[in-house]
């Protein structure tokens, strides 16, 4: 199964996008910071780094670039509850936060950044 690591400097949002994708049958790992996030990919495999733009220590467009230069197969998604500039630019996919879908489903977006994720074997 994908493992998909949520990094949001907000408790809540990592709680329920958490649940979201657990209930989908997905490995999710979560940290509260960008730099616990770095640590976590030396220590294991993480096939989606579904991040916030705008946290306090670290941008989301620049952990995905650090994050892709130890892990480079890793897929990124981008959210921010912001319209930033920078998320064009960094080319890669962006979903609004907080997500908003019915009990049952995914956040929009995330889904299908998930289901597109590949292991490493597959790469």
């Amino acid at each position: 199964m994908e493992t998909i690591l949520v990094v949001d400097d907000e408790d809540d949002i990592r709680v329920v996008v958490r649940k979201m994708l657990e209930a989908k049958g997905y490995t999710v790992l979560d940290a509260g910071d960008p730099h616990q996030a770095l640590r976590i990919v030396t220590q294991q495999p993480v096939h989606l780094l579904l991040t916030d733009v705008v946290m306090p220590l670290m941008r989301g467009t620049e952990l995905a670039q650090r994050f892709q230069a130890v892990s480079p197969w890793t897929k990124v998604l981008l959210m921010s509850a912001y319209k930033v500039a920078e998320i064009a630019a960094s080319g890669h996919p962006f979903i609004p936060k907080p997500p908003r879908c019915a009990r049952d489903e995914s956040p929009p977006g995330v889904a299908g950044a998930a289901l597109a994720v590949r292991s490493p074997d597959s790469v």
